[in-house]
């Protein structure tokens, strides 16, 4: 009788501290990252890669306020990838439900790099939860005739060989 409790105890409590266990290893890898970025930038100034991983931390954790506060800070930097992080902004003002300044920073990033699906993507999706559906039905049209010309390129170069 005692061997099956035990056997019972460590079928449920093996999975929970497998479960434990992995959340407490992405917890501390999320510490090591951020303190190892900051204090690897001493001057203030995290270059653009760090920016983005120090914000997706961040956004993962559902600390919204924080990543946005992060990514702001990148574009005040010198950045190739300002297209991102204009767009990881408008992805946190979208989740909380700040839907105009999402569109305004969707319309940044779009400026930055016309093409940027994922950007047109989000930009349409504001519209259609502002009831925009003229403009949505645009944006998902230009998805489509960058999707369309991006196939006929494979097509294209594939028939040439």
């Amino acid at each position: 009788m005692l061997t099956i409790y035990l056997i019972c105890l460590i079928t449920f409590l093996l999975p929970i501290c497998l479960l434990i266990t992995s959340a407490i290893y992405k917890l501390y890898k999320q510490l090591y990252i951020s303190i190892t970025i900051l204090n690897k930038d001493s001057n203030n100034q995290i270059n653009p890669y760090n920016t983005l991983i120090l914000s997706q931390i961040y956004i993962k954790q559902h600390q919204w306020i924080s990543s946005i506060l992060i990514l702001e800070s990148g574009i005040n930097q010198e950045n190739t990838r300002i297209e991102q992080l204009y767009n990881n902004i408008g992805f946190c003002y979208t989740q909380i439900k700040a839907y105009n300044l999402s569109k305004y920073y969707y319309k940044k990033a779009i400026q930055q790099e016309p093409k940027d699906k994922s950007a047109l993507y989000n930009l349409g999706q504001i519209y259609q939860i502002l009831n925009d559906y003229k403009n949505a039905d645009e944006i998902y049209k230009e998805i489509m005739q960058l999707e369309k010309n991006r196939t006929n390129q494979k097509i294209s170069k594939y028939s040439k060989e």
